[in-house]
């Protein structure tokens, strides 16, 4: 017969809410799983772009291959500063700054140039990262996220409408698609456990000129084709939702014509 105290223990146990365990809790979670997504994330630059690959709609006369390079630590930015300043530079951004600036936070430094050139034309400051996150709140559940932080572009004045700025829109764009593709191949042992939940990629920026605005956009569009080619339909991680959240307040209606100048984008955020 079953006692009162064994009822009254049954019934507690009916009504209290099941606690998480070590194992499932969201801290856990993201200390297991986080440092592999962080891994992911710290892609190798793409050291060349054929003209092809960078305009397959064609129209680029200069069939110049272009060719990138990833700036890393004070005396590679001093550098590029220096490089930078030995031309005609526009004095309405201050991209000195900006560079010093993506030390400090921990930002990606991409350098182009074409075939050829001794120097690079200018440079892309990005952030793109994987990790696992509920911000906070706890009425939100756990979800996979991928961060992508469009800093800034600067390209000098004498560099200007050779196509440089598609190119790096194109460098930025296939350094995400090599991050996801990369996910998607994770063995299951190394999976958040997250199956069905998707993928949710959030873009952030400010847009400061017209010809950032113009990068801006350019950069979205292809990341966005990207992950739609890769979608994950055969993958474990569900959709990809993408949030949008470039500032274009200053430049509503900036196309996507890649021949106008692009000067720079924005400051680098905090």
């Amino acid at each position: 017969m079953t006692t009162l105290a064994e009822m009254q223990a049954k019934i507690r146990s009916a009504i209290e809410p099941v606690q998480e365990s070590d194992e499932d809790s969201f801290e856990a979670m993201t200390k297991k799983y986080n440092p592999i997504l962080r891994k992911i994330s710290q892609q190798t630059i793409v050291s060349r772009g054929t003209v092809d690959e960078i305009f397959p709609m064609g129209g680029h006369a200069d069939q110049r291959d272009y060719y990138f390079r990833q700036v890393v630590g004070s005396a590679e930015i001093e550098g590029l500063i220096s490089t930078l300043g030995r031309r005609a530079v526009d004095e309405n951004w201050q991209y000195e700054r900006w560079l010093r600036h993506s030390l400090e936070h921990g930002k990606i430094v991409v350098e182009v140039k074409q075939d050829g050139d001794a120097e690079p034309a200018g440079f892309a400051i990005f952030a793109a990262q994987l990790s696992v996150e509920d911000y906070g709140d706890d009425e939100v559940e756990p979800q996979l996220y991928l961060a992508i932080d469009l800093a800034a572009i600067y390209i000098s004045p004498s560099q200007r409408n050779r196509g440089f700025s598609e190119a790096l829109s194109w460098a930025v764009a296939y350094h995400v698609e090599l991050m996801v593709d990369d996910l998607k191949r994770l063995p299951k042992a190394r999976r958040p456990p997250l199956e069905g939940e998707g993928l949710k990629a959030v873009f952030t920026g400010d847009a400061q000129s017209a010809g950032g605005a113009r990068f801006l956009a350019n950069t979205v569009e292809k990341i966005e084709t990207n992950l739609e080619h890769i979608r994950f339909k055969a993958g474990w991680a569900g959709i990809v939702n993408v949030i949008d959240d470039i500032n274009f307040t200053e430049f509503p209606d900036q196309g996507f014509d890649s021949n106008e100048p692009s000067v720079a984008m924005g400051k680098p955020r905090v």
